[in-house]
């Protein structure tokens, strides 16, 4: 009888953060945004009463809420910015929408931050308020008072932490599973919005992957899987291939994490880094706008958030704000006013930097 296990086989990647990616194995290292603080620094919140007591309080919005706002750190350790939400006016609907970005910066670079254990979920109605966004031209990005041009990044987080994304009550406790992530973040890509837009498009016709139609509690989503990821971290060609994408637009780094990062003294494992980005964002960006995007309203759920509320008020409340004022701060317009000056969205000084 043949052992179907060939014991005589090494153990994958169980012991190589860098199997099956050589290219990233002696690739530079990505510097942090803000050098003169730690991931730490910015995750201080951690070893706050607040923060303890309201891990003891089991909260009703499970640890994907908190697992989010720590890879928004991470992502933010490497490339700074400002949590920010923007009220904009959908002229076709006659509705305000709240659109939010994890992360903006003074390049006018907006990020959505996504952790991902085995797809990345494309909601719609975050990708279609903030492609619409970006595609009408609002004054809410738009601005001749700063240079540069303005783009929509997402930060894929990939990590081999199970039970989060299904079972809100991780067995584990907040804090524990703060401390599991250093050793269990696997890469982290970088794709604009133009990349995201072709695996994301839930067109009849159109749609590359697997879709969520959503139900009560669930809202609507195309599936990335992982597999696709993973593809994109071996070879950014072949992935820019796959999703019908000409890869001569893009240009990609290859980089890793520092070899001194951890948290509160927990090692983080060396992990890939890929930056998409696309050669020329001036001309796709207006590419992008000569295009007819007015399907994307159909998919803004403009009825999620009610006028009064914003995201904090729905998501983590005055516990967030305490410790993260420049996130808990919104930059809301008055119902039908999209204009206010871009230049509020610009990093703070060095000094000012709270976490």
């Amino acid at each position: 009888m043949v052992d179907k296990k060939d014991k005589t086989k090494p153990e994958s990647n169980k012991d190589d953060p860098f199997y099956r990616l050589n290219g990233y194995r002696n690739a530079p290292v990505l510097a942090s945004r803000y050098p003169q603080f730690t991931l730490t620094d910015q995750l201080s919140i951690v070893s706050s009463d607040e923060f303890k007591k309201y891990d003891r309080e089991a909260n009703p919005y499970g640890l994907r809420v908190w697992s989010g706002f720590y890879f928004e750190r991470l992502a933010r350790f490497f490339y700074g910015g400002k949590g920010r939400n923007l009220r904009k006016i959908i002229a076709e609907a006659n509705e305000p929408a709240l659109v939010v970005f994890d992360l903006i910066d003074a390049d006018r670079i907006y990020r959505e931050v996504k952790s991902t254990g085995k797809e990345a979920k494309l909601m719609d109605y975050q990708v279609s308020r903030q492609a619409h966004l970006l595609w009408s031209g609002s004054s809410l990005i738009s601005s001749s008072k700063i240079s540069g041009v303005p783009q929509v990044m997402y930060d894929l987080v990939m990590h081999n932490l199970e039970g989060i994304e299904k079972n809100v009550n991780y067995r584990k406790s907040l804090l524990s599973l703060f401390f599991d992530f250093p050793e269990h973040t696997a890469s982290m890509i970088s794709l604009p919005l133009s990349v995201v837009l072709k695996a994301w498009d839930p067109r009849e016709g159109r749609c590359l992957f697997n879709r969520f139609k959503g139900d009560e509690g669930h809202k609507s989503c195309t599936r990335f899987p992982i597999s696709v990821l993973k593809k994109f971290l071996e070879n950014p060609e072949e992935g820019l291939t796959s999703l019908n994408l000409d890869p001569s637009n893009y240009k990609w780094n290859k980089r890793k994490s520092p070899p001194n990062l951890d948290f509160y003294g927990k090692e983080y494992a060396p992990f890939a880094i890929l930056q998409i980005l696309e050669k020329n964002p001036r001309d796709m960006l207006a590419k992008f706008r000569q295009q007819d995007m007015s399907w994307l309203v159909q998919y803004a759920d403009l009825r999620e958030i009610p006028k009064s509320k914003t995201l904090e008020e729905r998501s983590l409340g005055p516990l967030f704000d305490a410790f993260d004022p420049e996130g808990g701060a919104s930059l809301e317009t008055e119902e039908g006013d999209t204009s206010f000056d871009v230049t509020t969205l610009v990093n703070p000084p060095e000094d000012d930097l709270p976490f």
